[in-house]
């Protein structure tokens, strides 16, 4: 098998896993923090849009802060 074919071989397998949804950091067990969306939801609810960070911090905290 040439390189481009081995290439073109390992590019369709991860795109196969990511479309059937095995290619996640929770399937890989990876130690990182896993997104749900009902959490950020919670953070954001009660918030206009653009005005606070999910952490609660207005744009302008937020900035101070780095």
């Amino acid at each position: 098998m040439t390189g481009v074919a081995q290439h073109d071989k390992v590019v369709a397998s991860y795109g196969l896993l990511s479309a059937v949804g095995r290619l996640s950091a929770q399937t890989l067990g990876l130690p990182v923090p896993i997104y749900d969306p009902v959490v950020h939801y919670q953070q954001i609810r009660d918030s206009w849009i653009g005005l606070r960070t999910p952490s609660g911090n207005s744009r302008r905290e937020a900035f101070d802060a780095l």
